[in-house]
């Protein structure tokens, strides 16, 4: 086939009004004389610049060319033009700026609850005897993002007490949890939760006789349901199992050194505010 012809190609008054540059990307592209692509006439190297039909012709498979004053076709696989770079490039911005807007979804929330528990000791100073009930009343924070689909990172923070006769503990937690998501509604949030705590400051006292303090770790897990009242603000109810295990008291003069870890429920309801 005749090769020269084809570095002859101009834009002739039928492509002027509808009509796009374009640049080769086959290596090379074959030229056809019909829209069946039946009869190459020739080719085109890889990086040429040419001009083609705006609209592809024979379902979208080839566009019109003119070589030498005749009409050809060129596929439509084999170029790339310019609405084609245009559309690519508002397709890249569009989604950059989906990904850019759409942040992960956050929320912050507090909480009261109650641990029932039942306490582990060797020892024993007063009214808190081994295997004991105890009722902890608490207040929490929580601060949680959706990282990855259905799975939430969070930043924990309790505290908590309780007493029995004159003997009292005090406990502040600190530490991480996540969550999977079972169930996402509108209004409606199902999650298993887990949590691992430190606990940084603890402390144990009977009556006015002294106060000693020590620290130690939680962990625990279990379900969370979220019921929204508004598009960002929900009542937050949850019911954990827990383990709480606090190191050696040292106590003064008669009283017995303690080592107590706690076990049991947390039952709780809260607020929380998404964004």
């Amino acid at each position: 086939m005749a090769l020269f012809f084809l570095f002859l190609i101009t834009c002739q008054p039928f492509l002027a009004k509808a009509s796009q540059d374009a640049v080769v990307v086959a290596d090379p592209a074959v030229v056809y004389s019909d829209l069946q692509m039946s009869s190459p006439v020739g080719f085109i190297p890889k990086g040429k610049k040419i001009v083609v039909g705006e609209i592809p012709r024979n379902k979208n498979q080839v566009y019109p060319i003119v070589v030498s004053g005749r009409i050809a076709y060129i596929r439509v696989m084999d170029v790339s033009t310019e609405k084609e770079a245009m559309d690519s490039q508002k397709l890249t911005a569009e989604r950059f700026k989906e990904l850019a807007t759409k942040l992960p979804e956050t929320s912050l929330g507090v909480s009261y609850f109650n641990f029932y528990s039942s306490v582990g000791l060797t020892q024993a100073n007063g009214d808190i005897a081994d295997g004991d009930e105890l009722q902890w009343q608490g207040v929490g924070l929580r601060a949680q993002a959706l990282v990855k689909k259905k799975y939430d990172f969070q930043l924990l923070m309790n505290y908590l007490g309780t007493s029995e006769g004159e003997e009292s503990f005090r406990v502040v937690e600190g530490g991480f949890g996540g969550a999977f998501r079972l169930i996402r509604t509108k209004y409606f949030l199902l999650k298993l939760e887990g949590s691992l705590l430190w606990v940084p400051y603890a402390s144990y006292s009977v009556g006015s006789d002294f106060r000693v303090n020590s620290y130690g770790y939680s962990t625990g897990g279990g379900v969370s349901m979220v019921f929204f009242i508004t598009e960002n603000m929900g009542v937050d109810l949850f019911g954990h199992f827990s383990y709480t295990n606090l190191f050696p008291f040292e106590t003064p003069g008669t009283y017995e050194d303690i080592s107590p870890s706690f076990v049991g429920r947390r039952l709780g309801a809260g607020f929380l505010y998404q964004f």
